[in-house]
C-alpha cells in the first residue's frame, strides 16, 4: 500500500522537471520490403527527474520520512505532481535516494521517480 507525500511538504516539482514516456512502439526494418512499426509491450512507464527544494527544517523532516515512513524508497508513494492536466496524484516510486546538496539556507534534493502510467 502507497504512503502519502507529507503535505506540509512543499510539492516536488518547484523549479521546472522533465518528463520520459517509455517507448511502446520500435521500427523494424527488415532484409526485404518496407520498414514497419511493432508494438512490444503494453506497459508505458512514466519517469519525472526533478528537484525538492526545501528549508534546513523542512530537509530534517523530509529526509526522516524519506528513511521511516517511504523505507528508503521501497514503499510506494501518492505525490502531487503538476502536469499538463493540472496537479493530479500518482503512485510513484523513488529510483534512489535522493542526493541533497546544501545551496545556502535550502536544501535542494534531486530525485528521479517513476509511475505506472501518466
Amino acid at each position: 500500500m502507497a504512503v502519502d507525500y507529507p503535505s506540509q511538504f512543499r510539492l516536488a516539482i518547484q523549479q521546472g522537471k522533465k518528463r520520459e514516456v517509455a517507448k511502446q512502439f520500435k521500427n523494424v526494418e527488415p532484409l526485404v520490403g518496407k520498414m514497419y512499426t511493432e508494438r512490444f509491450t503494453d506497459e508505458s512507464p512514466v519517469i519525472w527527474d526533478f528537484d525538492l527544494i526545501f528549508p534546513r527544517f523542512q530537509a530534517k523532516l523530509f529526509d526522516a520520512w524519506f528513511k521511516v515512513t517511504a523505507d528508503e524508497g521501497n514503499e510506494e508513494v501518492n505525490m502531487p505532481i503538476k502536469t499538463e492536466s493540472g496537479l493530479v496524484t500518482h503512485t510513484v516510486r523513488f529510483f534512489e535516494i535522493p542526493q541533497a546538496r546544501e545551496e545556502g539556507e535550502t536544501w535542494r534534493y534531486s530525485c528521479a521517480v517513476q509511475a505506472s502510467s501518466i
